[in-house]
């Protein structure tokens, strides 16, 4: 049992030092986030897309809800990837 305990604590001893290590710094988390929304950004503009059309009750009226659904997506994809640019370039900075 002593044994045991030992080993116990011995594991948990060595993993409180390296835990740590796996961890990402702040300045990395940020590039990761900032390509993220990058990457991921052209996905908004076919959200709204379909979100416009469903928004819309009536069947003649449904291009102007896809209309306004891509207008909605690419606003709120420019604005993904500003931000993303924004953390990627200022990453170091944290």
């Amino acid at each position: 049992m002593k044994k045991a305990i030992a080993i116990v604590v011995a594991v948990v001893f060595i993993l409180s030092y390296a835990v740590p290590l796996f961890a990402l710094p702040a300045s990395i988390e940020k590039l990761y986030g900032g390509t993220k929304e990058v990457v991921t950004s052209p996905i908004e503009l076919g959200k709204a897309a379909v979100d416009g059309v469903k928004g819309v009750d009536t069947l003649h009226l449904k291009p102007f809800g896809l209309i306004g659904g891509v207008l909605k997506g690419s606003i709120s994809m420019i604005h993904h990837i500003v931000s993303g640019t924004r953390d990627i370039v200022t990453f170091p900075i944290k």
